[in-house]
């Protein structure tokens, strides 16, 4: 599992680590001395832009985050170093209470990461760490993803083959399901359409084509269920002149 990964497990972040999933810093760089404010190693980071000491970029994040949680515009649960107030004495221990005082603390104040992901986008912020790009970024439909984790390889199949008939050349003198079959068995493996094991008794193994998978998936785009060819311009008799 990569550093990245295993930051997405969390549902909640602190100011400070959200600071660096925002500026794309693996928090594992954040500095260990919790008595002073968000801080980083002094390694230089690779950005998109070169070699940067994004310390100062850093800092500017932190107490964005800061001050608009202070200000209420975005909900956590906020924390303070505070101060301890001694009571009384209650037999051998001394019992009192805590005061917040001073500023939140940015490495213990929590953030919901979903909070988190609504008020970025409400300043039109979009960082890689929250928003990954996928296919739906580029216009792509979700069940064309094969990333997407309800992805059907059958259905994927089926919509791209209804999309390839746009080619009149593919249709030219067939029917669209047969069109359709022989595009798929060339794409077969594109979309997964194989045999998943073996069986002798078929003649068949892992990985093969599959025959009855190709025929579902151009079933299921098929236009004409009953058959025959499409009408087009090919396909329509010129009229016999007149003698």
């Amino acid at each position: 599992m990569s550093e990245w990964d295993a930051m997405r497990i969390a549902d909640v972040l602190t100011i400070a680590e959200a600071a660096c999933c925002i500026v794309g810093i693996p928090t594992t760089r954040l500095g260990h001395n919790t008595t002073i404010g968000p801080y980083l190693s002094q390694e230089p980071w690779e950005r998109d832009n070169g070699q940067d000491e994004c310390h100062g970029v850093f800092h500017r994040v932190v107490e964005a985050l800061r001050n608009s949680v202070k200000a209420g515009k975005l909900p956590a649960m906020k924390i303070y170093q505070g101060e301890y107030h001694h009571i009384r004495m209650v037999g051998d221990a001394s019992e009192g209470c805590w005061e917040p005082v001073g500023d939140i603390d940015a490495w213990a104040t929590l953030i919901d990461v979903d909070v988190l992901k609504s008020w970025l986008e409400s300043r039109n912020l979009r960082p890689a760490f929250f928003f990954p790009p996928d296919a739906s970024a580029s216009g792509e439909p979700d069940y064309l993803n094969p990333n997407h984790p309800r992805y059907s390889p059958k259905l994927a199949a089926a919509v791209r083959a209804w999309q390839a008939t746009e080619d009149e050349n593919l249709l030219r003198g067939k029917n669209p399901a047969t069109a359709m079959i022989e595009w798929l068995e060339t794409r077969y493996k594109e979309f997964g359409l194989v045999h998943r094991q073996d069986n002798s008794k078929s003649g068949y193994k892992t990985g093969d084509r599959n025959g009855g998978a190709i025929k579902q998936a151009a079933q299921v785009a098929n236009w004409m269920p009953d058959g025959g060819a499409p009408k087009s311009v090919a396909n329509v008799n010129p009229p016999t002149p007149k003698a």
